[in-house]
């Protein structure tokens, strides 16, 4: 079963160095994140399962951070993009059954790194055709159904004009394609 541990969830997330929070973030899971621009501060998490997902916000202030799964080394990755997006998600998949750590390390002083939430073992789906009615389809910000949906797959449509309102889906595989 999953399980998703929000960044306010101290313990089981570990903290080291001086993180800001904010529970007022928008479009964030549970409007709540923390955030670090110092080198080397990081936050870890022990867990058990056989995945482990890593959410975070993208934006035009945002540095790269070093992850590493039970103390090796699963890369460096950047968090910067020209507009905001929030609830982004990265997975680490086929750990072998049982406990695990993951440490999720800030490297550049100056630019923002943050942690969102975590989710052990989540579900994901696999090949098919999902519509965006879909219960495995999480929507966040200011979404509506449209009033004009001819033409469309299954007749409806998901609309929003909301800056960084967007939604999440994971899946298994390595590609897809988004029909809008």
């Amino acid at each position: 079963a999953s399980i998703t541990y929000d960044d306010s969830a101290i313990p089981p997330l570990i903290f080291t160095g001086n993180w800001t929070y904010s529970n007022n973030s928008p479009n964030a899971m549970m409007s709540t994140l923390h955030w670090s621009n110092v080198a080397g501060n990081s936050v870890i998490l022990n867990f058990s399962g056989s995945s482990i997902t890593r959410f975070y916000s993208m934006a035009n202030n945002r540095g790269s951070e070093t992850v590493f799964i039970d103390g090796v080394l699963k890369g460096v990755y950047t968090s910067y993009a020209p507009e905001t997006r929030r609830q982004i998600g990265r997975t680490w998949s086929g750990l072998s059954a049982g406990s695990h750590t993951i440490e999720v390390r800030v490297n550049s002083g100056g630019y923002y790194s943050d942690i969102d939430a975590f989710a052990v073992d989540i579900a994901t789906v696999g090949e098919s055709v999902y519509d965006n009615s879909h219960t495995h389809i999480r929507y966040f910000g200011s979404w509506s159904d449209s009033s004009y949906t001819v033409g469309t797959y299954d007749n409806s449509l998901k609309i929003s004009n909301s800056p960084q309102s967007g939604f999440r889906f994971a899946f298994t595989g390595d590609a897809i394609t988004y029909i809008y």
